[in-house]
């Protein structure tokens, strides 16, 4: 089963969630992982597969996020079916988290807005690089 990595909102309440990591070895490596999203009484999951290159620059990008070097940071994985946004106010360190899914089945979508803050950064970029070693 592996490691879950958590992200939790400004009420340290946990939103988003990374389970299953696994690899796929190859030119280029691949990640797969679950993902799940919660939302007051809603829950979304979704298998997600990306390049592992994508989830070391997504990781980078928080980390330049969390030192404020930059302000928005984007992931999605290669079918395009998830969006995630992560964007950071400067003036009161808060985080905007955008989680975009589309379902090109229906042709809708779900958007879903989440705050939170600086504190949960470092920490999940530790654990996503964790999961991913160790997968």
């Amino acid at each position: 089963m592996g490691k879950t990595v958590t992200f939790k909102d400004i009420n340290g309440v946990e939103i988003i969630s990374l389970s299953n990591f696994s690899k796929e070895r190859g030119s280029p490596t691949f990640i797969k992982s679950r993902l799940s999203l919660r939302f007051d009484i809603y829950s979304v999951e979704t298998e997600i597969e990306a390049e592992k290159s994508d989830f070391a620059s997504f990781c980078d990008g928080l980390l330049k996020l969390h030192s404020f070097e930059w302000q928005t940071v984007h992931f999605s994985h290669n079918d395009e079916q998830l969006h995630l946004k992560f964007n950071l106010d400067k003036e009161t360190g808060r985080i905007f988290v955008d989680v975009e899914i589309f379902n090109k089945l229906h042709s809708g979508n779900l958007t879903i807005r989440y705050i939170s803050d600086q504190s949960h950064i470092k920490t999940l970029v530790e654990e996503i690089n964790n999961a991913i070693v160790n997968s």
